[in-house]
Parts: C-alpha cells; structure tokens; sequence
C-alpha cells in the first residue's frame, strides 16, 4: 500500500524525479545479481515508514519486514532489534540477492512492513487489522562485484505510511487506586494488542483490604484478565480493614468469632463468657444490651467492654415442716441483689423464725447477696383447742385462742350460769379443777 506525503517539498521534487528507483553498488555474493541497501537519500532527504500516527517514524522496537520476489521472500525478517531498524525508522537491508538476474540489470521487488505488536509475520498483522503496508520498489544497476563500495548503496522507496484502512488502535492502561495498595499489570507493555489478554492484580497494604475495581471495569475480584481495546483507566479500591477492641470489667472472657481484622460490612459474632462465680451483666462502649451472644456488623472500628459482676448463693436450710421460697429464684445472685425470703408452713405447723444468715420471725424478709449465706427457716407443730359445755355456763382459754404450738401451757376455766354448778372436765383431760392449767395441748378437750 503507497501513500506519498505530496505536501513536503522534498517529496514532490523526490516523486517526479523517482518514479523508477535506483540502486548503485559494486558486489555480490551470489551467482544472482544483488544489492546493498539502506532506505534513505542522505540527512534532510529521508524516506521512512511511518506509525500509526502517520507522522512519526515507526520505532525500532516495533518494526518488521522483508523482501521479496516474485512472491519469494529473498531477505530475512527482520526483527526490528539492533542496527535493522533504527529509531527514526530507517532500515537497512544488508545483502539481499534477486534470484534470476544479473549484474548491471534490474528488477521489482516487494517491500512489506508491518508493526509487530500486531504479529510475528506480515501475514499475521493482516489477519489482526493491525498496522502494515507494502510497496513495490524497482531496483536498476545491480551489482556483481565481491567488495563493498566505501559507503552503502542506497534502496531508495517511496514514502509510504501504514494501512490505515484497517487500522486497530492499540490500547493503554494507566491505573491508580484509593486506599492504601497496589496494581500490577502482566505483561507490563506501553501499548497492547487490542485483543491481546492482560492480567490486572489488585494488592492491598498491610490493615488494608481490596474492595474491588471502578473505571474501565467493575469486580470484586482481585485479579482480572482484561483486553485493552483503546485507552483505559482502572482503579483499585482498598479499604481500611476494621478492627473490634474488647476488653471486660471484672472475671470472664470475651471473644470475637471470626477473629479479626475485618474488611467493611463483615458479621461479627461477639460472646462473653464469665468464669465461676460470675455473671454477665452486659454490654459497654459501641455496644449495648444484655444479648450474649453480640451480633455486630463492621463499619468502622468498635470497642466493645463485656461487664461481668460478681455472684453469691443464698441457700435454704428447713427444721420442721415447710419450705423457704426465694424472690428472684436462687441459688446464685448477682453482688448486690435483694433478695425476698418467704417462710411457707406445712399444714399443722407454724413458722417460728430464721437463723443463720437472717435473724427474727417476720416473713416475708429481703436479704441482700453481698456474701454466700444460708437461710434457717424454723417450724412447729401447732394443735388447736376446741371448748364445749354441757349445761348452763362457758368455757374459756387463756391465751386465747388456738391452735397453740406443741408445748404451750394453757388455762382453762369453766364460769356455771344461773344455778349451774361445775361438776369438772372430761374430753381431752379429766380432771375437777377449776381454772385448769394444761401444759401440753395434744387433746380435744371438753368440759
């Protein structure tokens, strides 16, 4: 593919005058006719193969091309390193050898350039739509001779830029990231391959976590293949990871499941465990509650205190028949806790008084846990007294009245109306006494 730059005064001087090109020299290697050659015409009047700009030279680091005839390659392929290919685009050829010919004759050769980011072949940077062009060049005077002149012969060729008709931009990737990490892009390369693929890999710093991609693409995932089909940006997003700080006010652990640090929105399950002796009061700092276990959610970072109180056992000794009931249920009470102790008699039995860690008769009493104690309910049997008369009178007891627990002494007295006269007990006890003192009520007396 030709295009000449016809706007360059040079140039259109160069088109009229080298329509045919030329080509002098004085040796050859081989039975065919050859040539030695560079493509220039000498400073100020070079002819290059241009980027895909159209106006710069392609780089050494990029170019390729060969030679040929009669659809034969009759040069190496270049490879663009080294003195092939220099930096402001000038090639040279070395010797190449047209199959067919002679000295002092001339021929066409095929010319044909591509850029090899696109392909190792020219055939190759066809197939990708990359950049590539071809021209032909009609060399005359070729040479048989078997030493070099003192300088090169020169190949000169019509200026020609890469096909653009077909032409692919290559792409960019410029990067950057918020937080605290780094990107690494494989392979790393100025430019790439349209449909080349490249591996982009997020890495956080140290307390810091990948929160994913923004800009030319969007994931999570820390390490991604992409293609680069033009200029792109990507950004790696960190985050700081979070931290939970727990610490606790008295006997008992604290444990956070999973363990830390934590990356923005995980689910933390908080647990306090207080050792013997202890209880779970609740929660302080950035939380608050009594649930155990703590669900929290990561925003930031939290301080979390587990509070654990001291606890102390009421227990309940009975003598006699009855039962002691606690308010709050026992046995073990947080330090501090008032506690109601009830004394409930069984049938036929009466509550007498406390001993031990409580003292008097009332009931219900509060005790406060502030040490281990044991409560002493005391009950006794209890009889009652029934009094009946025959005849005109009464009968009264003093004191009055029962039931009277096991042991009480007890004065009877029987009081005749009108002309009633007491003639004695009989029931219970028998006896003509009057008053009567009974000192064990155990019996149903009557008189």
């Amino acid at each position: 593919m030709v295009q000449a730059q016809l706007n360059h005064p040079i140039m259109r001087r160069f088109l009229l005058a080298l329509l045919a090109l030329c080509l002098t020299g004085s040796f050859a290697l081989h039975a065919d006719a050859g040539f030695s050659a560079k493509n220039s015409f000498g400073v100020g009047d070079r002819r290059y193969i241009l980027d895909a700009d159209g106006a710069t030279p392609l780089s050494k680091s990029f170019g390729r091309f060969e030679i040929l005839s009669g659809g034969a390659r009759i040069s190496a392929v270049a490879d663009g390193t080294g003195s092939t290919f220099y930096a402001d685009g000038l090639f040279a050829l070395g010797i190449v050898t047209i199959p067919g010919t002679t000295a002092g004759g001339s021929a066409t050769v095929l010319v044909r350039a591509w850029d090899n980011r696109f392909g190792a072949t020219y055939a190759d940077a066809v197939a990708s739509g990359g950049h590539f062009g071809e021209f032909q060049c009609l060399v005359t005077s070729l040479t048989d001779g078997i030493s070099p002149p003192s300088s090169d012969a020169f190949l000169a060729f019509q200026s020609f830029a890469l096909n653009t008709a077909n032409l692919l931009p290559l792409g960019t990737i410029s990067s950057s990231v918020t937080g605290q990490g780094t990107v690494s892009v494989a392979p790393a390369k100025a430019l790439y391959h349209p449909a080349e693929p490249v591996t982009i890999t997020a890495t956080p710093a140290a307390g810091w976590a990948f929160a994913g991609w923004s800009g030319a693409t969007v994931s999570t995932a820390p390490s991604l293949i992409i293609t680069v089909p033009t200029a792109i940006s990507v950004v790696a997003n960190f985050k700081p990871l979070r931290q939970i700080t727990l610490t606790q006010e008295g006997s008992g652990i604290v444990q956070a499941t999973p363990s830390g640090p934590y990356a923005d929105g995980a689910v933390v399950s908080v647990t306090a465990i207080p050792t013997a002796g202890w209880s779970f009061l609740g929660w302080q700092g950035d939380a608050s509650g009594t649930a155990n276990p703590l669900t929290v959610t990561l925003a930031s970072d939290l301080t979390i205190k587990a509070v654990f109180q001291q606890q102390y056992s009421i227990q309940t000794v009975v003598i006699g028949h009855g039962q002691v009931q606690l308010s709050p249920s026992g046995p073990l009470f947080n330090a501090g806790t008032p506690v109601q102790a009830t004394a409930v008699a069984a049938a036929g039995w009466r509550f007498v008084g406390w001993s031990g860690g409580a003292s008097g008769t009332a009931s219900p009493i509060v005790v406060v846990a502030d040490a281990n104690k044991s409560l002493t309910a005391t009950f006794q049997r209890e009889w009652p007294l029934t009094l009946s008369v025959t005849g005109s009178g009464t009968a009264s007891a003093d004191p009055a009245p029962g039931p009277y627990l096991d042991g009480t002494t007890v004065m009877l007295t029987a009081t005749p109306t009108g002309d009633a006269i007491f003639t004695g007990w009989s029931g219970g006890v028998t006896s003509t006494a009057n008053p009567l003192t009974v000192a064990k009520l155990i019996y149903d007396l009557q008189g």
